[in-house]
């Protein structure tokens, strides 16, 4: 399990590179049901 929280954090950080450096955007508007499934994915990770 510390392992796959590892790769997702790492995930988590070159994303947030991306949008510094421009190559990732904000979508336009709120995607309907998102909040629901990273927190039932973020459950599945304890």
């Amino acid at each position: 399990m510390k392992k796959s929280k590892s790769l997702v954090f790492g995930e988590f950080l070159r994303n947030m590179a991306y949008g510094i450096k421009g190559g990732i955007t904000a979508p336009d508007k709120q995607v309907e049901g998102l909040e629901d499934i990273v927190l039932h994915n973020c459950k599945l990770l304890d």
